[in-house]
């Protein structure tokens, strides 16, 4: 800080300046963050909380579909992330997860809509890859949806508008593969501000990820799940689903807790073969042949159960032999 001060120079009263830190001040405060020569490297050195993410599973640790390689039809893949045609998306061997894109004369890409909107503010989108931090800085219209991009060694990163929804883009060109180092932490931010707080580079070249604020396990999975539950994600057999209710001798219903209020009224897919029904005395099991979502209500789904029941009968149903969690997914997805 500084302040300002009269002195009389030649007989001449004078306005000067005096900073209240010496140059040795100024030297010691840099010491004490370690060197730190930009700014997220000096917020990494204080271990200092760091403007949140307005997207999901950044970190690409989240997979409730349960495979550990995608084919991209515009489909979606780890929790949150969308694949478009000609595209690849796969978990490595050390837990880096790889993105290719196959086709030898069109653009693929990796997108994730916003739920809420950003416009009329800086913002900022970076990714981290094994060759560096890319990050495309500007504002979204909110009138034009005029969104912004920047060009990269692979593609491009983005801010974008369709027809609905504001969403994140990592465009690859033809033929080009990237790989995020997702073993270090999270690798793709969205957020407030002109400049980005997701990783720095090290004096040795090496990427060093900051320390985020919304990185806890609990607390990534907890965000994924507004959007997609799976009761069978991290599930053990026997894993149970719920108490089946009556209706009359072909229809039944139960209730799924989720562990958060999902974002909509979900819908059910997967595979009902795959799901045990029980009378409650432990008689009469058999499989569902159908399930669907009837509605929603709180953190309790509600579900039809189309099977053969008794009269006043109560069941459980459950899954004893889970082979993946998209055989029982509820999606209130964008």
């Amino acid at each position: 800080m500084a302040h300002t001060t009269e002195i009389m120079v030649n007989g001449i009263l004078t306005q000067v300046t005096e900073f209240d830190h010496s140059a040795q001040d100024i030297d010691d405060a840099v010491d004490a963050l370690n060197g730190a020569k930009t700014p997220q490297e000096a917020l990494a050195n204080l271990g200092a909380g760091v403007r949140p993410s307005r997207i999901v599973n950044g970190g690409f640790k989240e997979n409730q579909r349960g495979k550990n390689s995608y084919t991209g039809a515009w489909n979606y893949c780890f929790d949150g992330w969308v694949l478009s045609s000609n595209m690849t998306i796969e978990k490595s061997g050390n837990g880096d997860i790889v993105v290719s894109n196959t086709s030898a004369s069109e653009n693929g890409y990796l997108i994730q809509r916003i739920e809420s909107p950003l416009f009329d503010v800086v913002s900022t989108f970076s990714v981290v890859t094994n060759e560096g931090v890319f990050c495309a800085t500007g504002n979204m219209n909110s009138v034009s949806h005029d969104g912004f991009s920047e060009s990269t060694s692979f593609g491009s990163v983005s801010v974008e508008w369709d027809s609905s929804w504001q969403y994140v883009s990592i465009g690859l060109r033809a033929g080009q593969s990237i790989t995020f180092p997702t073993s270090k932490g999270v690798v793709a931010k969205f957020e407030d501000g002109l400049n980005q707080t997701l990783a720095y580079q090290k004096s040795d070249g090496t990427l060093e990820p900051i320390p985020q604020p919304d990185s806890k396990p609990g607390q990534i999975l907890a965000e994924c799940q507004r959007y997609i539950y799976s009761p069978f994600y991290g599930a053990f057999p026997t894993a149970p689903i719920g108490t089946v209710f009556v209706s009359n001798q072909t229809t039944g219903f139960v209730v799924v807790k989720t562990p958060v209020l999902m974002r909509t009224k979900p819908v059910f897919s997967g595979d009902p073969s795959k799901l045990w029904i029980v009378k409650s005395n432990g008689g009469g099991a058999q499989r569902p042949s159908a399930l669907s979502v009837m509605g929603m209500s709180g953190c309790g789904v509600f579900l039809s159960v189309t099977a053969s029941f008794e009269d006043g009968g109560q069941y459980i149903m459950y899954s004893e032999d889970i082979s993946n969690p998209s055989d029982f997914l509820l999606s209130a997805e964008l």
